[in-house]
């Protein structure tokens, strides 16, 4: 039996690649496992973090919604105040009118002097009646017309606001 050194490193060399070798597997083997893991947990991690941010989401989306909820029930509040305070308005308007034309409501009061203040006919003429009578219907027309015009400016600002709240609910 010879025994050779080119045989035996040979032996020692292969011995030992081998051994390098199933180190190396072991070695890659644990770094994968542990790389494995750090994916594993980085992949959970942001799952939480996606989780957080869509229950955040959902939480502003609800607080929208009752900011939104509490607004729309303060304006449709505000729009019954207003169509209550327009329709008291218009009634008040048209209880004028009718008071004007039916003559319970006179735009002045006529007032009487007192006789002993007067003095004498002879030193200041007598004024006619008939132009008073004039002058007072003149002005009750004229409040008529104000109120004619009146109402079709609040016709034309109703037909303004129905045609807003059209645009604005399309």
């Amino acid at each position: 039996m010879s025994f050779s050194i080119s045989s035996f490193i040979g032996s020692i060399s292969s011995t030992v690649i081998i051994r390098v070798l199933i180190g190396g597997f072991v070695v890659v083997g644990i770094f994968a496992g542990v790389q494995s893991y750090r994916l594993a947990l980085s992949q959970k991690n942001l799952a939480d973090l996606q989780a957080t941010v869509i229950s955040a989401e959902l939480d502003a989306t609800i607080e929208k919604l009752r900011v939104e909820s509490i607004a729309r029930t303060q304006i449709e509040k505000t729009r019954i105040a207003l169509t209550k305070e327009l329709s008291n308005a218009l009634e008040s308007k048209d209880r004028l009118i009718a008071d004007l034309r039916s003559g319970n409501r006179r735009l002045r009061k006529e007032l009487q002097c007192p006789s002993s203040n007067l003095s004498t006919p002879s030193s200041h003429p007598t004024g006619d009646s008939g132009s008073a009578n004039i002058r007072i219907q003149n002005a009750a027309a004229m409040a008529i017309q104000l109120a004619d015009e009146c109402d079709a400016a609040i016709r034309a600002t109703q037909a303004i606001i129905i045609t807003n709240r059209d645009i604005s609910n399309e």
